[in-house]
């Protein structure tokens, strides 16, 4: 798996992109002081869209997607933040 993204004083900052071993994307989204935050999406290994939602220091908040691996909508989960 290969990272892409930005530190600063050595913690993850901002976007960063996930690569599978064979290049294709795996997921993106943004971290702030090293916690997840914001939109966060990940593909199946055939680059469809698996899943999609929002993440607070770390906790999935609000709707949750998950598709099939021909981008079909099969799941949908709501997160409340604790």
């Amino acid at each position: 798996m290969k990272a892409v993204g930005k530190y600063s004083r050595g913690k993850l900052i901002g976007g960063w992109q996930s690569f599978r071993e064979n290049g294709k994307l795996m997921q993106t989204g943004s971290f702030e002081d090293e916690k997840k935050t914001g939109g966060w999406k990940r593909q199946h290994p055939n680059g469809a869209l698996y899943d999609e939602g929002e993440f607070s220091a770390n906790m999935r908040v609000g709707e949750w997607r998950v598709y099939d691996t021909k981008g079909k909508l099969i799941k949908t989960t709501q997160h409340k933040p604790k």
